[in-house]
């Protein structure tokens, strides 16, 4: 009987998750590359993004009895397994999220169709992010972000991107790029990506050409002039960033330097170009879409997307943002001298307004009232000095 209650005590508890019953050592990936002894051949639980078949470099593979869904690429998941010879044999595999693409080589100007499933354990609101393809200046040409209502289990986003082309303007080589999709839940972030190839369209020019044109751009190209720092401190700062070999930028340039030398010294000009470094630093600093682009005061961004090649709309654009930064704030100045009031002219100009007429016709009229009345100059300078006080 004694042994009976025990057991039931046991069972209980077991049943509420007093005592874990799960055989699977939950660690972290960390831990078990810094110290893989101590887990060979034991059963271990991990969490990660595989990124072909692998998490942080441990291979992941399937066991004989294994269950649920297997992606080598894109997915946040929980792997239950026992982990061997620095691999882990996977018994089962539970996604959390999943981005996936239609297929692994894109080129420029394509059609990008991304769908990202969540697995939510709850019904709430969350926010879901896919971003990716950054350019040399960190910007991610890739981007969208949506405040979405979820259920308990699967839910799917869909959604449609065009890929940036891979060429000067764009600040964007051919290569591999991560697409990275983000949920956002009740203050828990949910994070995992998946790598594309993006690669240039084909062209007649050959890559021996283009650098030859490149460097001959660079050659020719003066440069980048220093900011003006004239006596008009007010003046509207215009920051131009270019590629020698854009010829996007070769087209603009002319358009924006008549734009700004109309202005005269009401702009601060600056020329910079993003393949030296100084140049390259600011373009990061400001995360450009790519080249051409201009910033006005450190914060307003005209870029190619906003004007697409239209050179009357971007001269529009343009205009528009310098005069819209010189709006002059109201000054204290009078014929454009500036008023300057000191200490001593305050307390000479207060002191003259105390002697107000009408003041002075009534300190009148009371000291008359007291003479009459009482016959005493005393009386007088007495009611005299406390008027005054």
């Amino acid at each position: 009987m004694k042994y009976a209650v025990i057991l039931l005590l046991l069972l209980l508890f077991a049943s509420v998750g007093c005592i874990d019953s799960s055989p699977y050592k939950e660690t972290g990936v960390s831990k078990l590359l810094e110290t893989p002894a101590d887990y060979e051949g034991k059963q271990v639980l991990v969490n990660g993004v595989f990124e072909n078949g692998t998490i942080s470099g441990i291979r992941i593979s399937k066991s004989v009895n294994f269950t649920g869904e297997y992606k080598p690429d894109g997915v946040l998941a929980s792997v239950y397994g026992t982990y061997e010879n620095g691999r882990i044999t996977a018994d089962s595999v539970e996604p959390v999220l999943v981005i996936s693409t239609e297929r692994y080589v894109y080129y420029s100007n394509d059609t990008l169709k991304v769908r990202v499933e969540f697995v939510s354990t709850k019904d709430g609101e969350a926010q879901v992010v896919v971003a990716g393809i950054n350019n040399l200046f960190g910007r991610p040409l890739v981007s969208e972000k949506r405040d979405s209502v979820v259920s308990k289990g699967s839910n799917y986003f869909d959604f449609v991107f065009k890929t940036p082309s891979c060429e000067e303007c764009s600040a964007l080589e051919p290569g591999v790029y991560p697409l990275n999709a983000t949920v956002t839940m009740d203050g828990k972030e949910f994070s995992t990506y998946k790598k594309l190839s993006l690669q240039r369209e084909d062209t007649n020019v050959t890559e021996e050409q283009t650098e030859t044109q490149s460097l001959k751009a660079v050659e020719t190209q003066p440069e980048p002039q220093a900011p003006k720092t004239g006596e008009n401190q007010s003046a509207v700062t215009v920051e131009y960033f270019y590629d020698p070999a854009c010829q996007k930028c070769a087209k603009a340039s002319p358009v924006i330097d008549n734009v700004v030398n109309s202005y005269g010294d009401g702009v601060s000009f600056s020329k910079h170009n993003v393949l030296v470094d100084e140049g390259l630093e600011l373009a990061r600093k400001y995360k450009l879409p790519g080249v051409p682009s201009v910033v006005i005061n450190g914060q307003q961004l005209i870029a190619y997307g906003d004007y697409d090649g239209d050179i009357g709309k971007l001269e529009e654009l343009l205009r528009t943002a310098i005069d819209e930064a010189s709006t002059p704030e109201a000054k204290g100045t009078i014929a454009g001298r500036d008023i300057i009031l000191s200490v001593p002219s305050v307390f000479v100009v207060g002191f003259l307004a105390g002697f107000n007429p009408c003041l002075l016709a009534i300190l009148a009229f009371i000291a008359s009232v007291t003479l009459a009345t009482t016959g005493k100059r005393r009386n007088v300078l007495l009611i005299v000095a406390m008027f005054s006080l």
